[in-house]
């Protein structure tokens, strides 16, 4: 039998770039735990109407009672909206304000088109809105996390310490937030998530490979905030919010220097600035300088004097950069200069820099440091603990 080497060498051209694929995004692994630290995400939060489908026998249970109000065995891309006096689901409309998606099998439920773990509510809002919040396990949901902040090819101690920074902040949010309809919201406002749609090999390994660790601090649970690049020097969380703990009094970072974030640039109109800062509460005319009034011991901006047709007006600057958008001024570290109606903006960073710097926990662990020792420099004072019910929150 001949052997035609050209289709030969082909073949094992495709399966060496299958194995590196393997490599960098991971095969696919199983992210799948029993329920037991339950956690609450808000993934749509004010909508007229959802697309859901189950893909698994299920129940519609009446939220707070868990009476049953109907089972099916499979929704095919069933319509949601908010009713006069409750949900409707396809053609059922049941008359409450909530309902609880219970399939039998996990995952099963997609909602305009992404696929989740767990279970879901559907509640209706005061406004006629609906509001859908997924409850599953604290490790599923984590595996659904870091695709979102990291990138799956990055080392694997780095992805464990994100795992272990984003297990910390979930579990301390789902206790100071137990008397609200959720825990955390889907968003760069708290964690990005995008559920089993959002899984991938090497991410789901690392949450596996961290499970059930938390970041603490004596013996109580604290926020472990974390932004992609800090640019040299982490920010004190005391500059933005009502929080003063040693793992979060920032520090020194001389390892995220590569990052393709440690600079940028913007021009951004002076027309969008106003309009901004307009819906954000502020009272701005015609924007005539915008000049830096103080900076602290991080290099960031605390806050700046605009003057305008309306007269001077000082503004906080992590309130200004949230007005002008987040990753349009990705940074309170940053100088401005205006000429014809434009502001160009000069910045460092990305992100609020309090606790964990992102890229330089990649470099960290390029380096030959662990996830532990990336956490302990990051969160000073802390200490890593596998997680306990009994555990409190500053």
């Amino acid at each position: 039998m001949s052997i035609n080497l050209g289709k030969v060498l082909f073949f094992l051209g495709l399966a060496f770039i299958a194995l590196g694929l393997i490599f960098i995004w991971g095969a696919e692994t199983s992210c799948s735990w029993a329920e037991s630290n339950i956690v609450r995400v808000a993934v749509i939060t004010d909508a007229t109407q959802i697309e859901l489908t189950i893909r698994s026998p299920y129940q519609i249970l009446a939220l707070n009672t868990n009476e049953e109000l109907y089972k099916g065995r499979r929704l095919w891309r069933a319509k949601v909206a908010p009713g006069e006096s409750g949900i409707k689901i396809g053609k059922d409309d049941f008359k409450i304000y909530g309902v609880r998606i219970q399939p039998e099998k996990s995952p099963a439920i997609y909602l305009d088109g992404r696929k989740f773990r767990g279970t879901i509510d559907i509640v209706r809002q005061p406004d006629k809105r609906l509001l859908v919040v997924n409850r599953l396990d604290v490790e599923e949901y984590i595996c659904g996390v870091l695709y979102h902040e990291v990138a799956p090819w990055w080392p694997m101690e780095a992805l464990k310490a994100q795992a272990i920074a984003a297990r910390s902040f979930a579990l301390y949010q789902s206790r100071v937030n137990a008397h609200k309809d959720y825990d955390l919201e889907s968003s760069v406002y708290s964690q990005v998530y995008g559920g089993r749609t959002s899984e991938r090999g090497r991410t789901s390994k690392a949450v596996r490979l961290s499970k059930n660790k938390v970041l603490t601090y004596k013996n109580k649970l604290f926020p472990t905030f974390y932004h992609a690049t800090c640019a040299g020097h982490t920010e004190k969380a005391s500059n933005l919010w009502n929080i003063n703990l040693p793992p979060l009094r920032g520090r020194e970072c001389q390892f995220c220097q590569r990052s393709p974030h440690s600079r940028w640039k913007k021009k951004v109109s002076l027309q969008d600035i106003e309009e901004g800062l307009e819906k954000a509460g502020f009272k701005v005319g015609s924007i005539k300088s915008i000049e830096i009034a103080d900076r602290n011991v991080s290099g960031r901006i605390t806050a700046l004097e605009i003057i305008s047709t309306r007269g001077g007006l000082r503004v906080d600057a992590n309130r200004f950069r949230l007005a002008v958008g987040p990753n349009i001024i990705r940074s309170t570290n940053f100088t401005v200069q205006i000429k014809n109606r434009q502001a160009y903006f000069d910045g460092q960073g990305w992100g609020h820099g309090v606790g964990m710097c992102q890229w330089g926990a990649f470099f960290m662990a390029r380096k030959g440091f662990n996830a532990g020792q990336i956490l302990g420099y990051y969160y000073p004072e802390s200490k890593l603990k596998d997680f306990s019910e009994d555990y409190e929150t500053f």
